[in-house]
Formats: structure tokens, C-alpha cells, sequence
């Protein structure tokens, strides 16, 4: 199957986030999700915690993904919860602010 491209709203574990831009490609083979996923922030606002990446696939169990805040060179980890990725950096903090990009990309099992 082809690789499709969504757009999946982010939100943040609290508070409200103003402008936030996702691009989340990915292919289905099997009961395997290879994805590459692109998070633009302009405005952050009072977001903070963890950002919260919608899917839209059940996994299996527990799995996490690396990543990088490219405008800081930080490293990034996603956590999947249920149908969503949890996002932090990798001392569990808030993983963004404006102006910057975080790139995340892996393969994950399905349910």
C-alpha cells in the first residue's frame, strides 16, 4: 500500500496550545505503522506537559519512538498511549516552544 499523509491535531497534556501545524506520513504493512511525522509550533501558548499526537491505529502494547526539537538539537521520545503519542524530551519535559519543529519518525506494532 502507498504511504498516506494526515494531519492530526496536537494538543498539549495542559493547558491550550494557539497554533500548531502536524504532518504525520505513514503506511500500514501488516500489523506494522512505519511513520514520519512532522510537528511545526507557532504559537504555544499555555501548553505544557507532554504534547498529545493522535494516530489513529490501536497498538499493541506500550512502544516508543525517537525524535529531535531541531531547532534546539534536543532529543524527543514518544510514548504511545492507547491510539495516541505522548511527546516529551527525554528528561520528561514539555519538548517545544515557538518558533520551533520537532521531527519523530519509526515503525510501531499494531493491535
Amino acid at each position: 500500500s502507498a504511504w498516506t499523509t494526515t494531519t492530526p491535531t496536537v494538543t498539549a497534556q495542559s493547558g491550550t496550545i494557539t497554533t500548531v501545524a502536524c504532518t504525520l506520513a505513514k503506511k500500514i504493512v501488516g500489523k506494522t505503522l512505519l511513520l514520519n511525522m512532522t510537528i511545526a509550533m507557532t504559537t504555544n501558548g499555555t501548553g505544557a506537559g507532554y504534547l498529545v499526537v493522535p494516530l489513529g491505529s490501536s497498538l499493541v502494547r506500550p512502544q516508543t519512538l525517537a525524535g529531535i526539537n531541531s531547532s534546539l538539537a534536543t532529543s524527543v521520545v514518544g510514548q504511545s498511549s492507547g491510539t495516541n503519542l505522548l511527546v516529551t524530551t527525554v528528561a520528561g519535559l514539555y519538548p517545544i516552544a515557538n518558533g520551533q519543529n520537532i521531527y519523530i519518525g519509526g515503525v510501531l506494532e499494531l493491535a
